[in-house]
């Protein structure tokens, strides 16, 4: 599997993250991270933290995370799929954090 890519503000990356794993929120309350592929950035950006500032978006290398990754469909017809990580995010399987406030997303 290819570079995965998750989608957080600055303030959720830097209070979810704890020693040596980083835990979303969705994964309390929906059992899983959500993730998306290189693809799929543009739409999930304009869809869902289009107003959004100081928004990160993390590179994670699928072979390094010690969690469960599933490739499940999503109801949103555009995205037919995405990745989800079922467990916290190793950070050392972290490979890129980039802004996107300087990106053209």
């Amino acid at each position: 599997m290819n570079t995965i890519y998750h989608l957080v503000t600055k303030k959720d990356w830097e209070k979810n993250k704890k020693g040596n794993e980083y835990k979303a929120d969705s994964l309390k309350t929906q059992g899983f991270i959500h993730c998306c592929h290189e693809d799929q950035i543009e739409y999930v950006v304009n869809q869902l933290f289009k107003d959004q500032k100081d928004l990160l978006l993390i590179s994670i290398d699928p072979e390094k995370v010690n969690a469960k990754i599933k490739e499940d469909p999503v109801e949103d017809g555009e995205l037919h799929s995405c990745p989800h990580i079922y467990g916290p995010v190793n950070l050392d399987a972290v490979v890129d954090i980039k802004n996107l406030n300087d990106s053209n997303y």
